[in-house]
């Protein structure tokens, strides 16, 4: 009788310290049942050629429902503009019924569809994110190329451009650009959250070489120096990006493929075949197509102050350029080959001023437009915060 006492007491005991873990797991399974995420989250980027349906149905969402939120969504979004890159959020509830859609292809705003059941279909909306407008500024100095010791600086792609298209009359960065050089920048950009969530325009800009100091201001649609005068000549230092000079202006050069010594009146730029060749200067097409003394495909650009601009050797020239035409300066008028007699690609660039070729390299280019009077005191005013700023911004990368 005892023994069976001491095991019932020993059972009993067992019992009662099992039983709060065995209450807690079962609790934990109840929980677990009941807090299982009401809706399931894609996320993604559009792919290329891709449209927001057939993401959609990619997704698991039915096509009558991925249609109709499509079809919503187009009232305040043309879903042919789809950007690949753009990115996604997409909810659908336990069972996989299509919720909600998120679209954003700009850092400013965004858009959503989703099911709205007062009205037991969709609604879309263009949403904006708030944003302001702020300026951010680097400085750095040359150690390779423009481009990546100015990405070194933290400047992205898109100022460096704007940045090289502003000193573009006064700099050939391709050639002119040396290690030691400095350079300080002022840009316009929209933040969020404490971080910059997109790049606007430049507004200041400094190089500088030694003594030898350039400046460019923005004002009223153009970039100006401190004087305010155009910091952009009528001519460009060069039409292309290229990889060197491979032949100078010269009164007697020996002809690689000829063997005969006779002028080269022009500078030969050597580049890929199909890099974008552009207009040096505003003007008229006077000549497009093939020529017959070994020039290949060709443009002749007329100009004022009589100024003419020849492109040679081109592999193909731009859609759109014919007699007459008028282009603005740095438009593409074509692109690099080696039509012609040559013995590789390359643009040949020739330059008349009244009839006689004169030598680009060495030719001080036309001067550009300057401050009107009537605001000169308002460009000086606007300037003198500008120019100590960026003098600062050097002056911390000695």
């Amino acid at each position: 009788m005892q023994g069976r006492t001491k095991v019932l007491v020993i059972v009993g005991l067992t019992f009662l310290t099992l039983t709060p873990f065995v209450l807690i797991r079962l609790g934990h399974r109840k929980t677990a049942r009941y807090q299982q995420p009401a809706w399931q989250t894609l996320t993604g980027q559009i792919k290329t050629g891709e449209t927001l349906v057939r993401l959609l149905t990619s997704q698991g969402v039915d096509a009558f429902s991925g249609g109709q939120a499509v079809n919503e969504l187009k009232k305040v979004f043309d879903v042919r503009r789809c950007q690949p890159g753009a990115t996604y959020e997409i909810i659908l509830d336990r069972e996989g019924r299509f919720l909600r859609l998120f679209y954003q292809d700009d850092p400013l705003y965004y858009y959503v569809v989703w099911f709205n059941k007062e009205t037991g279909g969709y609604t879309a909306e263009k949403k904006e994110i708030e944003a302001k407008k702020m300026r951010t500024a680097a400085a750095g100095e040359i150690k390779s190329s423009l481009y990546e010791s100015m990405g070194e600086a933290g400047v992205p792609a898109e100022l460096v451009m704007q940045f090289a298209e502003a000193f573009a009359s006064k700099i050939d960065f391709f050639a002119d650009c040396q290690a030691g050089d400095r350079f300080a920048l002022l840009w316009e950009c929209y933040q969020a959250g404490g971080q910059i969530v997109k790049h606007l325009n430049l507004i200041a800009g400094i190089y500088q070489r030694g003594e030898t100091v350039q400046r460019a201001f923005y004002f009223e649609g153009d970039f100006y120096d401190e004087k305010g005068n155009s910091v952009e000549s009528a001519f460009l230092k060069a039409p292309l990006s290229y990889r060197r000079i491979s032949s100078f202006f010269s009164h007697r050069r020996l002809h690689p493929v000829t063997g005969i010594y006779r002028p080269h009146l022009g500078i030969d730029y050597a580049a890929a075949t199909g890099t974008p060749v552009s207009a040096i200067g505003d003007g008229r097409v006077i000549f497009q197509g093939w020529t017959t003394n070994g020039y290949g495909k060709a443009v002749q650009l007329k100009h004022p102050n009589g100024y003419v601009s020849y492109y040679g050797h081109l592999s193909a020239i731009a859609r759109g350029m014919a007699t007459g035409k008028r282009v603005k300066k740095g438009q593409v008028i074509g692109y690099v080959g080696s039509t012609g007699c040559s013995t590789g690609p390359h643009l040949d660039f020739r330059l008349k001023r009244n009839g006689q070729f004169v030598n680009p390299l060495s030719l001080k280019m036309p001067p550009g437009r300057s401050v009107r009077p009537e605001r000169m005191g308002h460009f000086q005013r606007l300037i003198q915060e500008l120019m100590a700023e960026l003098d600062i911004l050097l002056k911390e990368k000695l």
